[in-house]
């Protein structure tokens, strides 16, 4: 299947979880935002649902902080 023929964010409503969903597992948000469609960072991080206490996990996470 194709990644890019999937219609990920149908209903509308549901954009900003999945968007949020695709943030937590690691997806760069300039990938995120071709499928959203957002063309600043800004607009598109209005979406993104996480408090400070997952920003600090996702961080604590990524690679750059575990090598």
């Amino acid at each position: 299947m194709n990644i890019l023929s999937l219609n990920l964010f149908h209903p509308i409503q549901h954009e900003g979880q999945g968007a949020t969903l695709m943030f937590k597992d690691n997806i760069p948000a300039l990938a995120i935002m071709k499928f959203t469609g957002h063309k600043t960072e800004s607009s598109f991080m209005k979406y993104i649902m996480i408090d400070e206490e997952e920003n600090a996990k996702l961080l604590e996470n990524h690679h750059y902080f575990n090598s």
